[in-house]
């Protein structure tokens, strides 16, 4: 009896699930789990009719090539135990996979395909309406990397990453992209903040691989948020020293404080005058 093992099960809670503009991408994926699970043969099996096993059985063909049934010849079973082992064996199989299609679907595709009982089909239904090539899905592919841009207000590995996608959606769409136009194009979508970053890589005479950029961004990514943490502490510290100054100023220097001692010495002249 097949089964999925632990791990492709657990990755498979990673996947986005399948919306039509990421179909190739996910299919990629999908067949590396199914294949991790040994159950690829789900997708290209299809199992003898019943029916047809019966007739050749039971009607034997002649010399002529025409079929004939002796009366002295007693049919055998239908199926042998081994054949049917193999047909409940793909059953299940064939369970797991339709199960595992489906459940990575959107709402929308899974109301469409969840009345297929073949996983195979499914498969198949799918690679046709969204694996053939389509060259509004290209543009659309390329525009999103194109117009994408950096912002300050998300971490900037974060979109670094999201950059990698929108390059792994091209390559998927058979639009290929040098590491060079891949590492360059990066430096551009940076965000605006990162300007003296951007010039000074620019100015440089050294060619950066894709690695390298983003060693080099990892390292003054980490570089701002230190600042940014000095600069906040070097500022609460400003503040505390201020409120120090401003409690001597009003106590003086030895810690008394002096409208006091003045309301102490009104009010002592003011007690002579009376007696």
């Amino acid at each position: 009896m097949s089964s999925f093992v632990p791990k492709p099960a657990s990755d498979l809670a990673k996947l986005q699930p399948l919306d039509g503009l990421n179909y190739r991408r996910w299919a990629v994926k999908m067949l590396i789990h199914i294949e991790s699970a040994e159950l690829e043969y789900v997708l290209t099996y299809v199992p003898e009719p019943a029916q047809a096993k019966a007739a050749d059985s039971t009607n034997p063909q002649t010399e002529d090539g025409s079929t004939s049934t002796p009366a002295s010849v007693t049919p055998e079973p239908v199926t042998t135990d081994k054949s049917q082992d193999i047909r409940a064996k793909f059953e299940r199989d064939n369970k797991t996979v339709r199960g595992l299609l489906l459940h990575h679907m959107s709402d929308n595709l899974l109301d469409i395909y969840a009345k297929y009982k073949s996983a195979k089909e499914i498969w198949d239904m799918l690679k046709r309406k969204y694996g053939a090539d389509d060259a509004g899905r290209r543009k659309y592919t390329v525009g999103r990397w194109l117009n994408y841009r950096m912002v300050d207000t998300k971490p900037v590995i974060e979109q670094v990453h999201e950059y990698e996608n929108l390059v792994s959606d091209l390559e998927a769409e058979l639009i290929p992209v040098s590491e060079v136009l891949q590492t360059y194009a990066l430096l551009e979508k940076l965000p605006e903040s990162w300007g003296e970053f951007q010039n000074k890589v620019k100015h440089e005479s050294k060619d950066y691989s894709w690695e390298e950029m983003v060693n080099h961004i990892n390292i003054e990514d980490a570089y701002r948020q230190r600042s940014v943490s000095n600069s906040g502490t070097l500022k609460a510290n400003m503040v505390e020293s201020s409120d120090v100054k401003g409690d001597r100023s009003r106590t003086g220097s030895g810690g008394q404080n002096k409208g006091w001692k003045r309301g102490v010495k009104a009010n002592n002249n003011n007690k002579f005058k009376n007696n």
